[in-house]
């Protein structure tokens, strides 16, 4: 079996109770936990609540939908734990590529500076011009 969180359904309890037929229908996404297992996952629910007038009475009374967005949620999460990832190899990158451009551009700095220099033996020019 599964519950909600005891401050969950008397936040939820207090407003079904205050609603009106013709209130704007209110949505709600929770998880649900599993009762006396730590292993099974989370259920995430989508919960819309809807005031309306009971037609074979006339009274107030509440429509409520619960779908299972179990599947949603897990996609959602794993798209943030993508863009996260994403944005880190992007900062790594950003500055692995920083770290090597600068002693990179020293060395091509000096090696054309070795390779412009008309005292440099030919040898050690042709070596330089490979860098």
């Amino acid at each position: 079996s599964t519950c909600w969180k005891n401050e969950e359904l008397g936040s939820i309890e207090a407003k079904i109770l205050a609603m009106r037929p013709g209130d704007a229908p209110v949505t709600y996404e929770r998880k649900k936990t599993w009762v006396g297992s730590d292993n099974d996952p989370d259920v995430w629910r989508l919960i819309k609540i809807i005031p309306t007038i009971d037609p074979i009475t006339g009274d107030d009374a509440v429509l409520i939908n619960e779908l299972d967005i179990t599947n949603v949620v897990q996609l959602q999460m794993a798209h943030s734990e993508q863009r996260a990832l994403q944005k880190h190899r992007e900062e790594f990158f950003a500055a692995v590529s920083h770290e090597l451009r600068t002693p990179l551009n020293a060395i091509i700095g000096l090696t054309e500076s070795i390779i412009a220099n008309p005292n440099v033996p030919p040898d050690l020019g042709r070596t330089c011009s490979v860098i």
